[in-house]
């Protein structure tokens, strides 16, 4: 089974907005053919055509007016991302802070003005991440990687992160992976604005 076919077969407390919609929209059309059958001695199958081309209609304008609400964010966070260019450091780190919080971090504190290597320390599931917050238009390089890595004990964090609104060099990539250190890089600080 799918997983999107498997999601309509779970329970209904992990259902969303969009599942109980679905569900009760079946279910007053099967109600509402059942009653209009009877009083209008239409047959069934006729009730269900015209009611088919009601739920494509229905789905066509949902999915258009879904279209447009998604292409009305992609222009919000182009905007935002825009703006967090322009942000000096200590207004970037507090908005990456209000942001971990919203990706459900907890405990969540800044460091002194100058740290050394780790701009931000939080929780989420009982792991204490070190945190190094670059905002700048250059590649990332390799020191900030090793500054975050080294500063982990100091700190007592036992897992590395770097958060940046631009990306990081292949070596960079290749240093960070080799000592499990998680980038969130430019594409995913969009997609963490998009939740």
């Amino acid at each position: 089974m799918s997983n999107y076919s498997h999601k309509y077969y779970s329970s209904r407390a992990s259902w969303n907005k969009h599942d109980h919609a679905i569900f009760i929209t079946v279910v007053l059309l099967s109600c509402l053919t059942e009653i209009i059958s009877k009083v209008y001695e239409i047959s069934e199958k006729q009730l269900f055509e015209v009611f088919g081309y009601i739920i494509l209609l229905i789905l066509i304008i949902f999915s258009y007016t879904s279209l447009l609400l998604k292409s009305k964010n992609n222009r919000i966070v182009k905007d935002y991302i825009s703006t967090i260019d322009s942000m000096n450091g200590l207004q970037f780190e507090n908005f990456i802070a209000e942001l971990l919080s919203k990706q459900d971090f907890k405990h969540i504190t800044l460091t002194e003005r100058y740290d050394l290597g780790i701009d931000i320390i939080a929780e989420k599931e009982y792991i204490t991440y070190g945190i190094q917050i670059k905002r700048q238009s250059s590649p990332i390089g390799v020191t900030a990687i090793r500054q975050v890595v080294s500063a982990l004990n100091y700190y007592d964090c036992s897992r590395a992160m770097i958060i940046t609104n631009s990306v990081l060099t292949k070596t960079a990539v290749k240093l960070a992976r080799s000592n499990q250190c998680i980038v969130i890089d430019r594409g995913r600080l969009i997609v963490w604005m998009n939740k």
